[in-house]
């Protein structure tokens, strides 16, 4: 009986195990196997289903690419710093936990925005500028300059490339104005300062153009510009320094000379007084030599300064006071060159060369056609003073009212309401300073004639007198007295004073060497 019992217990024990084993199988899961997967759920998640119905059941299969789908949206929506739990139980942060049915697409990072359409625009039509400005065509590069300046107003590398177009074109005071917008936009554009010094000293402005150049060393030491573009730069201004020194030293010099050699550059009011008397040869020698030093000052000022009239006004006075045929000459033919050049400049707006208007039609820019207008009554004043040292007074005198007339027009042009321009008053000095070369070719003309008309008349003592008081009027101009003592000397042989008639005719052969009629009258003298 005792171990029919004991048998009885244990058989009884592993009943109530294998009853404790059979807990973890849900109820109606005969059918299935433990851990066997059946269904595509359990296929997916390695899990054990729950009844053979809902397993079956249409539609279960799309379940977990549902929920992916829900799961991608969370993630999307779920901020980068909160844990995500994902369907397996997975942590991860925002759209990097890994989905249990389907791997997560990573989240894109934000892109920019995309640029405004009028700076796309600007840009391109800045590119087109710049390849236009390649190939030489510098008026259609500033169309396209002008045209993005207009969309980006703004934008100061704009103004900087038509700056360049501008200096190409010779349009120096245009380019200043774009530099110097250019500059107040942006202070760290070292190209602004280095094109406004280079247009300036262009012009003859020499202290504005050193202001410029030392403000392009001072902003060329900031941190904001490039290191390797600092030393480039530097020395690129530290040279243009240089030129602009080289350029007063040189202008101030060249006056000094033709001071010293009896010619002054500024003005004929202030040599009267040498005038009163002729220099003597060795004067004559010495200020040849001056002459000739202050040419070669002025030919090196007229490289730097390429559009200013000064050093082409030196450079013409220092060949007027060497007092040779050769030079005064010379200065003719440079007068005519100068004057043709500056004639074919353009002084029209720089809108309507935007514009593309018709050239030939459109208001000239007002500023530009007062400077132009000054440089060709300064050239017309130097041609007609050579031909009257020359000895043509005709000549010099229709130059000199042809000049006058022209001068006068200009004026008439300014608005007597508005301000007056800059170049308003040194057009006024211009016109004193020929009215008064007019006046005195004029009066050396007609004292001439009257003399010439006297001798005719057989009147030869009023001849006398009016060849006397014309030689007073110039007596350092050697070709025009020499033609009046010629002419004096006929006189006096003519009323008997024949040592007085050869005393004339030597005066004649001292100013003019190679003089024939002089010398047959001192003969039969």
């Amino acid at each position: 009986m005792s171990v029919t019992r004991r048998r009885s217990k244990k058989s009884g024990s592993s009943s109530s195990k294998k009853r404790s084993r059979k807990l973890y199988v849900p109820k109606g899961t005969s059918a299935f196997k433990k851990g066997q997967a059946n269904s595509p759920f359990e296929q997916q998640t390695g899990g054990v289903a729950g009844d053979s119905a809902f397993a079956t059941a249409p539609g279960f299969s799309e379940i977990p690419r549902v929920f992916s789908s829900f799961e991608e949206i969370a993630q999307q929506y779920q901020a980068p710093d909160k844990p995500v739990i994902n369907s397996a139980g997975a942590t991860g942060r925002g759209g990097e936990a890994a989905s249990a049915f389907a791997p997560s697409a990573p989240v894109p990072p934000p892109q920019p925005p995309p640029p405004p359409t009028h700076q796309v625009q600007s840009d391109a039509l800045k590119q087109r500028g710049n390849i236009k400005y390649n190939e030489g065509d510098y008026v259609g590069a500033i169309q396209l300059y002008s045209q993005a300046i207009r969309l980006s107003p703004m934008t100061p590398t704009y103004l900087l490339n038509r700056s360049a177009a501008l200096i190409q074109l010779q349009r120096f005071g245009d380019a200043v104005e774009d530099s110097n917008r250019a500059t107040e936009m942006d202070e760290t554009l070292v190209k602004g300062y280095l094109r406004a010094g280079r247009s300036l000293i262009a012009m003859g402005r020499a202290s504005d153009a050193r202001e410029q150049f030392q403000r392009c060393c001072a902003v060329a030491q900031t941190p904001s510009v490039k290191p390797g573009l600092f030393e480039k730069i530097q020395a690129e201004a530290r040279n243009e320094i240089l030129k602009v020194q080289a350029y007063e030293t040189g202008m101030r010099e060249c006056i000094s000379l033709l001071m010293q050699a009896g010619a002054n550059p500024r003005g004929r009011k202030s040599d009267r007084k040498r005038r009163s008397s002729r220099p003597t040869d060795v004067d004559r020698r010495a200020n040849r030599i001056l002459a000739q030093e202050a040419l070669k000052l002025s030919n090196k000022a007229a490289v730097i300064a390429t559009w200013s009239i000064e050093p082409v006004r030196l450079k013409i006075t220092a060949m007027m006071a060497m007092g040779t045929l050769a030079s005064l000459t010379d200065s003719i033919g440079l007068c005519d060159v100068e004057l043709r050049q500056r004639r074919q400049r353009s002084i029209v707006r720089l809108e309507d060369l935007v514009r593309g208007r018709d050239l030939s039609s459109v208001t000239p820019d007002e500023s530009m056609r007062l400077s132009l207008a000054n440089d060709i009554a300064i050239l017309s004043l130097l041609r007609g003073r050579a031909l009257h040292l020359c000895g043509d007074i005709p000549g010099s005198e229709s130059t000199l009212r042809a000049a006058n007339i022209a001068l006068r027009n200009e004026l008439a042009l300014c608005n007597p309401d508005m301000p007056r321009p800059g170049g308003h008053r040194v057009l006024v000095q211009v016109q004193a300073e020929m009215l008064e070369e007019q006046r005195l070719v004029r009066e050396m003309q007609a004292r001439r004639e009257c003399g010439n008309t006297e001798f005719r008349n057989v009147k030869y003592a009023k001849a006398y007198d009016a060849y006397s008081g014309a030689l007073n009027l110039d007596p350092s101009h050697d070709s025009y007295n020499a033609i009046l003592y010629c002419n004096r000397a006929a006189a006096l042989m003519m009323l008997g004073l024949y040592t007085e008639a050869v005393a004339d005719c030597d005066e004649a052969l001292k100013r003019r060497s190679y003089y024939p009629k002089a010398r047959q009258r001192r003969a039969n003298a």
